[in-house]
């Protein structure tokens, strides 16, 4: 089972295990049976035997004590190997290290966990699931080094949120241009990821394998325990109406579970990203976009890295005879993630259809042109 460590612990990388006696008695065993052969065939005095038997006996002792203590001696390469082979089989893992206590006699220690930490994301779906692997690294560890290991997932006390500004937009007199840059929520600070609460990772696997009742029931579980978490809110929503997820989209439900989202978390930018999601699936374009430049503008404000809402403005930019504004949220997209990430040909034919279908695309273009003076421009 894994337990939780607070900060400050003393770490070390590498144990060295209990081999060289246990390779000690094996050798002396053999040197046992074969002294004691040769005594009886009166080949070697008896005495060899004898002082063989009682290195055994001394030896054994001071295994059963290295056994107690776990004391170090020179291991460490094999746990640097063992721990270089995780690194190739788990790209996620950042950091391995063995927890050791000191103990008696003076300058002895022993092993009393291994911690983990990854580099897993949000985005990254089949990132490390530390639970499950923190335990199977700290079994392998644990019998390399001959000495018992207790799994530990430090998971560090985020610290206090903190508002991050938000930079502010006059009035344009348009009310359309104004909702797009109308923003009534706070963006609050928050390092934790998905990966490090207890919970949050098994919920997109139960939903990307078909279980959906069991992802609603973790996520509400997790929205219960963790109500300033985005997570919970982003994969209910997506539930009720995401693509492969239901049959009858419930798209009233969705935007009344990501509202809530906006009231209670502290991290609102992957909300706005799945709240414009399900507006493009309903086909409402108007507020599809107010929401895309809400996440751009948070993204701006934050430092967050999704190439999404600049990807489907730089088509609706196009669409609405911006080709400048479409040329500069590329490159943001570009600048985002590598390859050149195009919408498919039936998206970007959805979205020129939809524009082709407003009205008017004159609010439209003002927000957009608003949009990459004030927060693209001048960065």
């Amino acid at each position: 089972m894994l337990k939780r460590i607070e900060a400050g612990e003393r770490v070390i990388v590498g144990l060295a295990p209990r081999y060289r006696a246990k390779t000690g008695l094996a050798y002396l065993g053999g040197l046992a049976v074969l002294g004691s052969g040769l005594a009886w065939a009166q080949k070697v005095p008896i005495a060899v035997p004898i002082l063989v038997a009682v290195g055994y006996v001394l030896l054994f002792v001071y295994d059963y004590w290295l056994g107690a203590m776990c004391i170090g001696l020179d291991k460490e390469a094999i746990i640097r190997a063992e721990v270089g082979r995780i690194r190739m089989v788990w790209s996620d893992v950042r950091e391995i290290r063995v927890v050791v206590a000191d103990g008696p006699p003076a300058g002895s220690s022993r092993v009393v966990a291994i911690r983990l930490t990854s580099n897993a994301t949000p985005e990254n779906t089949l990132s490390l699931h530390r639970y499950e692997n923190l335990e199977a690294i700290a079994n392998t560890i644990s019998s390399l080094t001959k000495c018992p290991i207790t799994p530990v997932l430090v998971v560090p006390t985020p610290a206090a949120a903190k508002l991050i500004p938000l930079k502010p937009v006059p009035s344009t007199g348009d009310p359309y241009v104004d909702s797009c840059f109308t923003i009534d929520f706070q963006e609050l600070t928050d390092t934790r990821q998905w990966t490090d609460i207890p919970g949050a990772a098994a919920i997109p696997p139960a939903a990307n394998g078909g279980n959906q009742a069991q992802a609603v029931a973790l996520a509400k579980a997790l929205q219960t325990s963790h109500p300033d978490f985005y997570f919970s809110y982003y994969w209910l929503a997506s539930l009720a109406c995401g693509k492969g997820y239901c049959t009858t989209p419930r798209y009233d439900d969705a935007r009344s579970i990501l509202n809530e989202g906006l009231r209670r978390s502290n991290r609102k930018t992957e909300i706005c990203s799945k709240r414009a999601d399900i507006e493009w699936a309903a086909r409402d374009l108007p507020e599809a976009i107010i929401w895309w430049i809400r996440h751009a503008i948070l993204q701006v404000a934050t430092g967050a890295k999704d190439h999404t809402a600049f990807l489907y403005l730089s088509y609706v930019a196009a669409a609405v005879g911006l080709p400048d504004q479409s040329r500069r949220f590329l490159q943001r997209v570009d600048q985002i993630v590598s390859g050149g990430m195009r919408l498919m040909p039936d998206e970007a034919t959805g979205v020129h259809a939809a524009v082709s279908r407003l009205p008017t695309t004159a609010s439209v273009k003002q927000a957009l042109e608003l949009l990459d003076r004030a927060f693209l421009l001048q960065q």
